[in-house]
């Protein structure tokens, strides 16, 4: 599966309470498929992450706004 998405920009949406692993595992896996990730949310910052739902499992910067964000600029969406 390397570089089968080389040239894609993906978009990952996503907001605070996402649970760490969810955001993580698929941005690795987009990533060593040779996709560039982004982070979009509907505030800017850094959205904060969970563990289990309930633990605090620290922060991930926002890449851009969902507001903002355009499919001309992604080639691929995906939601967490």
């Amino acid at each position: 599966m390397a570089e089968t998405l080389q040239g894609r920009r993906v978009a990952i949406l996503a907001t605070d309470g996402v649970e760490r692993v969810e955001l993580e595992k698929p941005r690795e896996a987009l990533e060593q498929a040779g996709a560039q990730t982004e982070v979009l949310s509907i505030h800017g910052g850094e959205i904060q992450a969970r563990e289990n739902d309930l633990d605090a499992a620290g922060t991930f910067t926002v890449d851009g706004l969902v507001a903002e964000a355009s499919s001309t600029r992604m080639s691929w969406w995906t939601g967490t």
